[in-house]
């Protein structure tokens, strides 16, 4: 029998109970518009729901039922019975079967009650005239429930639920409420948390519960469904594309909601990494409050030896870091403290916090380990032998600073060392140097900008040289002596005559040295640790002469200084046996003669001029002030000896070429190389592994260097130099008169 056949047998008989119409999705539709062509009053179950969140008041609706004069029709009432599961299904479906209606009429129009509907049909009264049952009863419904405080796309308040199953709608829905259903005939998601809303809408969604408190996942679930359910669409907004990886660390850091949303962002990344180090520690880290100190610290779990991954990563967390403050530097600092034997590699020489560390660790170490040039190259590079050219006492000086930095760096005094010290307090060898007013005197014809550099010794000069190789400018340096006793006072003739609209003091170094400057003090701290500053300082004035020189504002500059100063003067604390009347000056270095009594002392290491008496070994007058950092005003060379440095723009049409590309080494003289300058060279000399050799002009742009260390067959790599500028880099090849590649003379050695 059809629908409407069955309706108006049942509209036609006077029979005052209840018609059940039992309809599946597909027949749902045509049942609701055949009621309508009929006149049926529709009552609708959701307008029996005196709230959006409370269940329908089934009394009211059976009461308005029996109450009807005129045939009406019940719709939303298989749906809403199918959540309430199906004993209480049962219970109301009976209840309504067996009402006697007052004169009425009333088809209950029910979906998902089949079931239901046949266990009714034992009762043999209840046949056809009562119930007609379609073929086909499918019903697709299936919810997602949530509570108000999970705000899912889509959502609808439980009465705007019923509407729509009222209207026809099936499938699956998301449904607000906290009414719940535990016997439901139909499936019934329940989503309890936000958390668990955005793994709903997000299946690819892989960040862990515990990465995010409550609220932190429900306003990220709210933006996911303004967004329509795009997780992509909401960090889009945030513009996280171009700064994901890149400011990670910057971002963190601010501990704030879009921070929150950085870390989340990464953390579901799907596309590949480009900084490894960061998708090392994303991986495993899982609360957003340790991000920061992971980037920062886990680095200190990476075996910087054995681990392949090193190198790349420290590289990576540098860039990582890049914007990061010297206070949270210093939290990873104490924490890589714990691993003494490995931590110094972990360093860089970013932050000075860091280069401070590295010293202290080579202090501590008392070594200057290989990678320290990776580490801190300015470092490396001061530490650097610098080939003296200034006579004969080029080799002296170049050993002794190079013993002097080591010490200097290292914080310590070798016996050696302090007995050449007082060896060099007797004999005083400084005084075959020109002095220093001598060699800026020959200037001032050629004209260009002055830098006095308070303060500035020879210990420098390897990073000056090593700067000024790197930016292509030419080098020239000359070795002369201060004034004696090496105080200020008596050092600044030569700034003072220079034209003043072309001269410049820098004062800084002198202060890191002298004064309680930047937090420097021995007295707090014993370690060398200003030495990163005074490096600091002199590449300030060396890029600032490249810039200059490379603007032509000047074709040439020149650095000058007053006087040096010693580190080791202090770190010895010799008080010499005299008690001056003036308790000394600059730290007790020197005093007045007129201190002494009738001007007599017994002090072999002293030296007088100017009317001072001036020790020049490491000794102090008693009584007088202890150096805050370094001292000068002694005669020690590394406060006598100062440069004047020549800087221009190197001539870069250059061309040096080897007239032989192999050579023969000799047993006894070592092997002798030849080159030729397209240009003629002023003062020639080659460096062959650390060795400076000075080349003899031998024809017409032609020179000859004789390599006296070189007696073993094999390559090797030669710098050419005129002065201090490095002209150009060539290779050559020893081999024995044999002709051989391997030498008879080797096992010899």
């Amino acid at each position: 029998m059809d629908i409407k056949t069955a309706l108006q047998d049942y509209l036609n008989q006077e029979l005052a109970q209840t018609f059940f119409l039992l309809v599946g999705d597909e027949s749902y539709k045509e049942a609701r518009l055949l009621l309508g062509d009929l006149h049926l009053e529709v009552l609708e179950l959701s307008s029996f729901c005196s709230d959006e969140d409370r269940l329908p008041n089934l009394d009211v609706l059976e009461n308005r039922i029996r109450s009807k004069d005129k045939p009406s029709c019940v719709v939303g009432l298989g749906e809403y019975l199918a959540l309430q599961g199906k004993e209480r299904a049962k219970k109301v479906l009976a209840r309504l079967k067996d009402m006697n209606l007052e004169g009425g009429k009333c088809v209950l129009l029910l979906r998902g009650m089949e079931s239901v509907a046949r266990e009714l049909k034992r009762d043999l009264r209840f046949d056809e005239r009562r119930l007609c049952v379609l073929h086909n009863q499918c019903f697709d419904l299936s919810l997602i429930r949530t509570t108000p405080d999970v705000p899912l796309p889509a959502s609808a308040s439980f009465k705007a639920l019923l509407r729509r199953l009222e209207n026809g709608f099936s499938g699956d829905f998301t449904v607000q409420t906290c009414l719940s259903f535990p016997d439901s005939l139909v499936s019934i998601r329940q989503v309890k948390s936000a958390y668990e809303g955005i793994m709903m809408l997000c299946p690819d969604f892989r960040v862990a519960e515990s990465a995010g408190d409550a609220e932190q996942w429900a306003d990220l679930l709210s933006s996911i469904s303004d967004k329509g359910g795009s997780l992509e669409a909401v960090f889009a907004d945030e513009n996280f594309d171009e700064s994901l990886e890149s400011g990670a660390y910057a971002a963190v850091s601010l501990s704030n909601t879009r921070a929150w949303l950085h870390f989340i962002a990464l953390k579901n990344k799907t596309s590949p990494f480009t900084n490894s180090y960061l998708k090392y520690v994303i991986d495993n880290t899982t609360r957003f409050d340790a991000l920061q100190n992971n980037i920062l610290n886990m680095i200190i779990e990476i075996d910087p030896v054995a681990d392949k991954r090193f190198a790349c990563f420290k590289k990576e967390r540098k860039s990582l870091l890049a914007k990061a403050s010297e206070a949270e530097i210093a939290k990873f600092v104490r924490e890589n403290k714990l691993d003494l034997k490995q931590g110094i590699f972990r360093l860089s020489d970013a932050t000075r916090v860091e280069r401070d560390e590295i010293i202290e660790q080579l202090v501590q170490q008392q070594s200057i380990p290989d990678c320290l040039p990776e580490i801190y190259p300015d470092l490396a590079v001061y530490l650097q032998k610098y080939h003296f050219q200034c006579g004969p006492l080029s080799e002296e000086l170049t050993v002794y600073f190079e013993n002097y930095k080591r010490q200097k760096v290292l914080n310590t005094l070798e016996s050696d060392f302090l007995e050449k010290v007082n060896v060099l307090a007797r004999e005083r060898p400084y005084n075959r140097l020109p002095t220093r007013d001598e060699l800026v005197d020959s200037l001032k014809g050629e004209g260009g900008i002055l830098y006095w550099i308070d303060a500035l010794g020879v210990e420098y000069l390897s990073f000056i040289a090593d700067f000024a190789r790197k930016n292509q400018l030419a080098l020239e340096i000359r070795i002369g002596r201060a004034e004696l006793p090496t105080i200020t006072r008596l050092n600044r003739r030569f700034f003072e005559e220079w034209d003043e609209s072309s001269r410049r003091a820098i004062k800084e170094l002198d202060k890191v040295k002298h004064e309680v400057y930047l937090g420097y003090d021995y007295t707090k701290n014993e370690k060398p640790v200003h030495l990163g500053k005074e490096l600091e300082i002199i590449r300030g004035v060396l890029d600032r002469i490249n810039i200059e020189l490379n603007q032509k504002k000047y074709k040439r500059c020149y650095i000058v200084s007053d006087h040096g100063a010693s580190r080791l003067a202090v770190l010895k604390k010799q008080e010499e046996k005299y008690e001056t009347k003036t308790q000394g000056q600059h730290s007790g270095r020197c005093c007045e003669l007129t201190d002494f009594d009738d001007g007599i002392y017994d002090l072999p290491f002293a030296t007088e001029e100017n009317g001072y008496c001036i020790l020049a070994d490491y000794g102090r007058f008693k009584g007088s002030r202890a150096a805050n950092v370094e001292v000068h005003g002694g005669a020690s060379l590394e406060e006598v000896v100062v440069p004047v440095i020549e800087l221009s723009l190197k001539d870069q049409t250059v061309v040096i070429r080897l007239l032989e590309d192999s050579v023969l080494v000799d047993f006894r003289l070592g092997v002798a190389i030849s080159f030729v300058s397209d240009s003629p060279l002023k003062k020639p000399s080659v460096e062959v592994r650390e060795t400076r050799y000075e080349a003899i002009k031998t024809g017409e742009n032609q020179y000859l260097a004789t390599l006296s260390d070189i007696k073993r067959v094999g390559a090797y790599d030669v710098d050419v130099f005129d002065n201090d500028t490095l002209i150009s880099r060539l290779s050559f090849r020893v081999q024995s008169r044999s002709g051989n590649v391997k030498d008879d003379f080797d096992n010899l050695f």
